[in-house]
């Protein structure tokens, strides 16, 4: 058998990759002006990203433009837990002239509406999304309603901040149209639940049924379960509908959706950056402060990976589930450890086991 031969053409396109890391990795490492005593590109905090992963562009305060970084490690379980998939509640309709949130403009909330402060808000119409907290209900850089809105299907869930725990986060959803006039979104359908937590403080679940499931026990039918947890970089699931997988998950919070059946399993994964896990645990829970700007910048560049797994055996009366917090490098243990999410030397040693729900 001869031995293959390559062509002059071919080494020379050969040569050409070769030295392209090398340009590339020199445009990476090239220093953003910044001005003089400020952090950030130009004073100003903008996202930015590191070709070469151990070292960083970005000036940290106290510690030079040239500070190394630990270069990035392959994510592992920090801490697992099982959780009762029985014991999550189900959500259940509610009286819509009694919902506070019923009728919402889409400029700002209700007027005269009390505890402001008191609802984190996001709101889907067709293929926008619009949240609020403490402030009008606009997505930045859009106008708060157009004429294109105008009867619109739309959805919005709002979380109530006063109960929410790290056990339990109380959810209400709503389901209308886009009265064009006013730019105004009119609930017709109004849903709550206070899903439990599977992963405490940062992953909360609940229950809906389809069709014989409904009122029947969870073995009569198709279930869909539903996750919620911080607003994600990218979210992926078992879910077999384009539109699930395609949905926004950016805003305040995220919000997956997967069917599960007898003989079958359901899961979900969420990337979350450190600064967006700090925001969503702190509606909640007191957190420490940042010790300076140079971790804020950082944080918005690690990423926290939450997931679970739900398996229903077609012999088993029930499922048998699971969730887990996963990271790379010690970054991510000693941030989730500050704010009590996880034990740093038991995530160091091994991945604990623990109970989310009981």
């Amino acid at each position: 058998m001869k031995k293959g031969r390559v062509g002059g053409g071919a080494r020379r396109d050969l040569r050409v990759l070769a030295a392209l890391p090398l340009v590339l990795t020199a445009c990476a490492v090239s220093t953003p002006p910044t001005g003089e005593g400020k952090t950030g590109y130009g004073g100003i905090d903008v996202p930015m990203r590191d070709a070469d992963p151990g070292r960083s562009n970005l000036p940290i305060a106290g510690r030079g433009v040239d500070a190394r970084l630990p270069g990035e490690e392959r994510p592992r379980r920090l801490a697992s837990y099982t959780f009762d998939y029985e014991a999550l509640p189900k959500i259940e309709s509610r009286d819509v002239r009694s919902s506070p949130l019923s009728s919402l403009s889409l400029a700002g909330l209700p007027a005269g509406l009390e505890g402001l402060d008191s609802w984190m808000v996001q709101a889907d119409i067709g293929a926008t999304r619009l949240f609020q907290q403490h402030g009008p209900l606009v997505q930045k850089g859009q106008l708060p309603c157009y004429s294109g809105m105008a009867g619109s299907a739309a959805t919005w869930e709002a979380i109530a901040i006063g109960s929410w725990t790290p056990e339990t986060l109380e959810l209400t959803r709503y389901e209308g149209t886009v009265d064009g006039s006013g730019c105004k979104a009119t609930a017709k359908k109004v849903s709550q639940v206070k899903a439990r937590a599977i992963i405490p403080s940062l992953v909360y679940a609940y229950r809906d049924c389809v069709g014989a499931c409904a009122g029947s026990g969870s073995a009569k039918g198709e279930e869909v379960l539903n996750v919620l947890g911080p607003a994600s970089e990218w979210l992926s699931s078992s879910a077999p509908w384009p539109t699930e997988q395609l949905k926004k998950q950016q805003g305040l919070f995220s919000h997956a959706r997967v069917p599960l059946e007898k003989g079958g399993s359901a899961s979900v994964s969420m990337n979350a950056n450190h600064s967006v896990v700090y925001g969503f645990v702190g509606q909640h829970k007191k957190l420490p402060k940042w010790s300076d700007e140079g971790d804020k910048i950082l944080a918005a560049h690690r990423v926290v990976q939450l997931g679970l797994d739900v398996v229903w055996a077609s012999d088993e009366a029930s499922p048998m589930a699971s969730s887990f917090i996963a990271g790379p490098g010690s970054g991510t243990t000693d941030f989730l450890a500050s704010l009590g999410l996880i034990k740093a030397q038991a995530a160091r040693q091994a991945a604990p086991e623990g109970t989310a729900s009981k």
